[in-house]
């Protein structure tokens, strides 16, 4: 997983893997710290989410270090290459993640 600068936008993002061939999806972390302020961040996932409650569990642990809290994982498949329509499916199915696939 690799954090994505502000900056950077999540078309120009993707367009750079699809150049480079580079499997993956874009996912935005919603997280609250300990005062409830939002804040969000962006990741790309190399590959795809094999496990769903590892790559949460592993996600959480890095989060409460830092004293966030994971709210929820929004994942729009448009910013996403050469990833499989079942995994977004199945990603549904998780209370912690939001696929918005109101754009495809």
């Amino acid at each position: 997983m690799k954090r994505i600068p502000d900056s950077v936008s999540y078309k120009d993002y993707i367009d750079r893997c699809i150049k480079t061939d580079e499997k993956g999806l874009i996912c935005t972390f919603v997280v609250s710290n300990r005062n409830n302020k939002i804040k969000t961040q962006k990741f790309f996932i190399k590959d795809e989410i094999t496990n769903i409650d590892n790559f949460l569990e592993t996600n959480h642990k890095y989060l409460k270090i830092s004293n966030l809290n994971l709210e929820f994982i929004h994942i729009n498949p448009q910013y996403s290459h050469n990833i499989e329509s079942t995994l977004f499916k199945t990603l549904e199915q998780s209370p912690y993640f939001f696929v918005d696939s109101s754009c495809c």
